[in-house]
């Protein structure tokens, strides 16, 4: 019987990590490589869906697909607090400590996100 993977450590630590080893899928990149590494990520999907498909043996490319966009954007909500946090440390804020245990192990794409939300919030202050 398949385990619900939503509730292992393990699992998803596991699945994170090979996250990171395929920087074809987290890198930013402009339309004219995205269409050159389109086969790489679609390789790179595959790799993770073997590994989900230890859990849900059901999942499809666009199930990891769904995974992927959450996973992402649960940690720029986190990321997003903390350099809110980090600006408003001038006014004595405790530092923020993020409430989602897979933040650390999705750092790694903080170089990538980070410059971007930073100007965000420059732009949304300025308004």
């Amino acid at each position: 019987m398949a385990t619900q993977p939503y509730d292992n450590r393990r699992f998803w630590s596991e699945f994170i990590q090979l996250y990171q080893d395929l920087p074809v899928l987290w890198t930013k990149m402009d339309n004219e490589e995205e269409k050159h590494h389109k086969h790489l990520r679609d390789r790179a999907l595959n790799i993770l869906l073997r590994k989900y498909r230890d859990a849900q043996p059901a999942a499809t490319v666009n199930t990891i697909k769904k995974v992927l966009k959450s996973l992402h954007s649960s940690y720029l909500k986190e990321l997003r607090m903390e350099i809110l946090q980090v600006r408003m440390a001038d006014n004595d804020c405790k530092p923020y400590e993020p409430q989602w245990w897979c933040f650390e192990k999705l750092n790694f794409l903080r170089t990538q996100e980070e410059p971007i939300l930073k100007q965000e919030i420059i732009k949304e202050e300025g308004n």
